[in-house]
């Protein structure tokens, strides 16, 4: 009610007003999304993947800005839409919990710049940092602010601002990751703590989200691909055959000598276990665990996220509900609309969908 009325008092400039889309962009491909207001509620409009040559874009830095330019150009001509939301790369950006001491006249963001070394391995004169306030004196029972701070270095957000120009590109905003992916996949009414796992092809991403707050990130060395390798070394076929494996027949037994269980079962295990560690770390192992804020629900998505089997095997092993990410709860309902993507491709367009869904709140 108070967005409401502040919007009212306060509309957004024109510009922003304007239709816009999600481009998410990683080492291997973009995707593409818009969202679309027919009579006051939203729709899937135009969408997209351009696959990324390895050694554009590796581990999150640009490599090769001017092949980088030329897809981003493409994707600027199937959109025939200039305004974009735009994705910065996990790999490269950082997100922690920072206290902040009460003062008589306390500067949040000053008081954090004087600090933000202490946490983020960035000299704040090359960083670029936003915070959110997650917990109060009054909340913390302490004489503390504890705030959640996101910064990537100037000059990474620069190199993309400077591609996307190169394409005639204008990004109306850049988010991490992770906001994104809060925003599309966590209920606009979920007042519990959740842990988002967003599994890619190379790592997977662990956040921990609060009242669409990310308060803090990791990666773990396990994704997709890994699956796959184990199943081509193990049953000793084609990459083309070992992906197909792994997406038509994943972690449920078939009895075939050529099953791909016990392949992908021993990658799935570490996996497993490396979010059970950062789960036990939130829960119990940090020093403001007692602020009833521990995860209630584990939510997996991205493309890998759709092995077979995966879900229920990770279920078993944590001692928390795991379900399958719905990256359509907070755009639309399936009674009265169903979106041209399937389900199992939506959960490759989470982060595109949740740069999108930015037109929402404005």
């Amino acid at each position: 009610m108070a967005r409401d009325l502040i919007l009212r008092l306060f509309p957004p400039p024109d510009y922003l007003r304007l239709p816009a889309a999600g481009l998410d962009i990683s080492d291997r491909a973009i995707k593409f999304c818009e969202l679309k207001t027919e009579r006051g509620k939203l729709s899937l409009g135009k969408f997209g993947e351009e696959e990324i040559p390895e050694g554009v874009v590796t581990d999150g830095v640009i490599s090769d800005p001017v092949k980088l330019s030329e897809i981003l150009l493409s994707v600027r001509g199937k959109m025939n839409n200039p305004f974009f939301y735009v994705s910065l790369p996990e790999e490269k950006a950082y997100i922690a919990e920072m206290p902040v001491p009460t003062g008589s006249n306390v500067d949040l963001r000053e008081a954090l710049s004087l600090h933000l070394e202490e946490q983020i391995p960035l000299d704040p004169k090359d960083a670029i940092f936003d915070f959110q306030t997650v917990h109060t004196p009054e909340s913390s029972g302490t004489n503390d602010y504890i705030v959640a701070v996101s910064a990537v270095e100037s000059g990474l957000a620069l190199s993309y601002l400077q591609a996307l120009g190169k394409a005639s590109i204008i990004p109306l905003a850049f988010e991490l990751e992770s906001q994104a992916l809060a925003r599309s996949i966590v209920p606009d009414w979920q007042e519990g703590v959740v842990m988002v796992v967003d599994i890619g092809r190379e790592q997977s991403n662990v956040s921990i989200i609060s009242r669409n707050i990310v308060r803090l990130t990791s990666s773990i060395s396990v994704g997709g691909n890994a699956f796959a390798r184990a199943i081509k070394e193990d049953l000793k076929v084609t990459d083309n055959e070992a992906v197909k494996l792994k997406e038509e027949e994943g972690l449920f037994r078939t009895g075939s000598e050529r099953s791909p269980f016990f392949s992908i079962v021993r990658v799935a295990t570490v996996l497993r276990d490396e979010i059970y560690q950062r789960l036990s770390y939130w829960n119990t192992g940090r020093s403001r665990s007692n602020l009833k804020d521990s995860v209630a629900e584990v939510i997996i998505c991205g493309g890998n996220a759709n092995v077979p089997g995966l879900m229920e095997y990770l279920t078993s092993g944590i001692d928390v509900p795991v379900s399958i990410a719905n990256p359509w709860v907070n755009i639309l309902s399936f009674e009265d609309t169903i979106p041209e993507l399937t389900a199992r491709e939506s959960l490759k367009y989470c982060t595109a969908l949740g740069l999108a869904l930015r037109v929402k709140y404005l």
